[in-house]
C-alpha cells in the first residue's frame, strides 16, 4: 500500500470509530465534578454577560455628593472635534461609549471627585480632575501618568 491510501484510511478509520460516541468527560476539581458542557455553558453565560446590556452590580447610575456641578460632568465629551464622533455620553442614566463595537452602555457612580464605571469584567475607577463645562479631565487607575482630557462635543 502507498503512503497516502494508509493515511486516508486511518482517518476515515478515526472518524467512524469517534461518530455516533458522544460522551461527556469529566474533571475533579476541589471535590466538585465539572463536566465539559458544564464549561461551554459557563464559557457561554459569561458571554451573555459580557455583553449584557447593563451590568448587574450597580442597580442604577447615580451622582453622589459631586465635587463638581453635575452640568458640568454630563453631556457628550470628545477628544477632538475634529473627529467625526464622540468618545462618550453620560447622562443621568448611563455612561455611553461612542461608536462602540456591542452595547457601549455602563452604569456608573459619581463620588465627590471620584467616577467609577460598571465595566464588563471590573469595575474602572478613575477621579475627574476637571470639569468646567467644556472641559472634563479624568485619571483613570489604569492611566495613572497620563489624564484623559476632553472637549464638549458641539453638534
Amino acid at each position: 500500500m502507498q503512503p497516502f491510501t494508509v493515511l486516508v484510511f486511518s482517518g476515515l478509520f478515526l472518524l467512524s470509530a469517534c461518530a455516533g460516541n458522544e460522551s461527556t468527560s469529566t474533571t475533579t476539581f476541589d471535590d466538585s465534578a465539572v463536566t465539559m458542557q458544564d464549561a461551554v455553558t459557563d464559557t457561554d453565560s459569561l458571554m451573555a454577560a459580557r455583553y449584557a446590556p447593563v451590568s448587574k452590580r450597580f442597580k442604577s447610575s447615580e451622582i453622589i455628593n459631586s465635587a463638581f456641578p453635575t452640568a458640568h460632568i454630563l453631556g457628550t465629551w470628545t477628544h477632538s472635534l475634529d473627529e467625526p464622533g464622540c468618545d462618550f455620553l453620560i447622562n443621568a442614566q448611563a455612561f455611553m461609549y461612542c461608536d462602540y463595537d456591542g452595547n457601549g452602555e455602563r452604569l456608573y457612580r459619581i463620588e465627590a471627585d471620584s467616577i467609577f464605571l460598571d465595566e464588563a469584567a471590573t469595575i474602572r475607577k478613575g477621579r475627574i480632575l476637571i470639569a468646567s463645562g467644556d472641559t472634563l479631565a479624568i485619571r483613570w487607575d489604569e492611566l495613572r501618568d497620563m489624564p484623559d482630557t476632553l472637549i464638549r462635543w458641539r453638534n
